[in-house]
């Protein structure tokens, strides 16, 4: 007989779990002695690949029983052989204790004779087919897409007055979104900030250094919050075109539009009031060469901060100056008549005294005088007051 098959190298196992019973599916074959006359067929096989014209000679050589496999020492890697032959069979080569072996009869397509088998040489084990593993993949939950606008519905704020925010966080999902967090990083010169009316379950914390943020903020997917933020704007804050800023910030998002910011010029608006009194009112009688006080008194009713404020009061023909008192912080310059206060405060006043002496203008006394203040700002329309000195002939009195 030719070597038998070639080494193969196969995943197979040889042990029967405890307690299975082991399946007839191996193949026991034994070298015969064939009577069949010599002959030589053609016929097209099957098998790892179709092959047309194979030659097969008779008489057989091998006698293959079925057969059970136990007690297999050393246990082999590949596990567990009783699942059942699956059409294919590797044959390995075989060595029995000798045992004696009767003559049988058999009948195959090639004839009817006897045989008679002597020692077994290979066993063919199945393949096991490998078992079909399920993995399981466990997707992430795709993250909520949220979005963030804000407005205050303007885009001019008044130093002085209040403003307030909306600002709104929308879920595009797919998810929704859970204890969000909204940072707002507030404009320069918002004071006194608070968020009226809370959704439920959402925090405001002012953290006092510009930056607020609302916590614990629930947003259903396709669903939207509304946030408020009011607040005060400073009174000083000066004028400017797109100044005032306020931006938030919304985690987490898995989109880009997570952050918007809203901007706005500032436009101060001031209203000056002016008052000038002679001597504790609003006109005096004087004699020449007596001195009279004037005060000027200059007040902002707000909303803002006025600025660069500037009063003129130049003492006319008539008067002739003597001292000043000037408020700390203000100057005044006697021969111009300004009076410089720069920044008045909303709600704030300053008040100017000028001492002067009455006199003549020229060689003639005149029969009054009129002393009249004007008053102005950046932010603010112009104001002016009028204080009169009428003046006594008495017998003294120059012509």
């Amino acid at each position: 007989m030719k070597p038998l098959l070639a080494a193969l190298v196969a995943a197979l196992s040889f042990v029967a779990p405890a307690g299975a019973q082991p399946v007839a599916d191996h193949l026991k074959c034994y070298k015969v002695k064939d009577t069949q006359a010599k002959a030589t067929y053609t016929a097209d096989l099957g098998g790892l690949v179709a092959e047309p014209g194979c030659r097969i000679r008779v008489p057989g050589t091998l006698l293959c029983v079925e057969t059970t496999k136990t007690n297999v020492t050393p246990t082999p890697p590949g596990g567990a052989d009783n699942s059942g032959p699956a059409g294919r069979f590797m044959c390995y080569k075989l060595k029995c204790p000798k045992a004696t072996l009767a003559a049988l009869q058999w009948h195959d397509q090639f004839g009817d004779r006897q045989v008679t088998p002597s020692k077994p040489k290979i066993l063919c084990a199945p393949e096991i087919l490998a078992a079909t593993t399920t993995t399981t993949t466990t997707l992430p939950t795709p993250p909520a897409d949220l979005s963030i606008t804000m407005t205050d519905g303007v885009t001019s704020v008044v130093p002085g007055t209040s403003d307030t925010y909306t600002i709104t966080v929308s879920n595009s999902g797919p998810s929704a979104a859970n204890d969000a967090t909204v940072v707002d990083t507030l404009p320069v010169g918002l004071l006194n900030v608070s968020s009226p009316n809370l959704p439920a379950g959402v925090t405001f914390t002012d953290f006092g250094n510009g930056q607020v943020d609302w916590t614990g903020v629930d947003v259903a997917s396709g669903g939207s919050i509304q946030l408020q933020l009011t607040g005060t704007v400073s009174s000083l804050l000066a004028a400017g075109i797109g100044t005032f800023v306020n931006g938030a910030t919304v985690t987490p998002s898995a989109g880009g539009n997570n952050s918007f910011s809203d901007a706005d010029s500032v436009t101060p608006q001031a209203i000056l009031t002016l008052t000038k009194l002679v001597d504790g009112q609003s006109s005096e009688v004087a004699n020449l060469d007596q001195n009279v006080t004037f005060e000027i008194t200059v007040g902002n009713d707000g909303p803002s901060a006025a600025t660069d404020v500037t009063v003129n009061d130049l003492l006319p023909a008539g008067l002739t100056f003597v001292s000043d008192i000037v408020p700390l912080g203000t100057t005044y310059d006697p021969l111009t008549g300004v009076w410089m206060i720069f920044t008045l405060d909303a709600g704030a006043t300053a008040t100017l005294s000028i001492t002067a002496t009455v006199g003549t203008i020229g060689n003639t006394v005149p029969s009054s005088i009129n002393q009249t203040a004007t008053a102005s700002a950046d932010d603010a329309p112009t104001v002016s007051s009028t204080a009169v000195v009428t003046i006594l002939l008495t017998a003294g009195s120059r012509h």
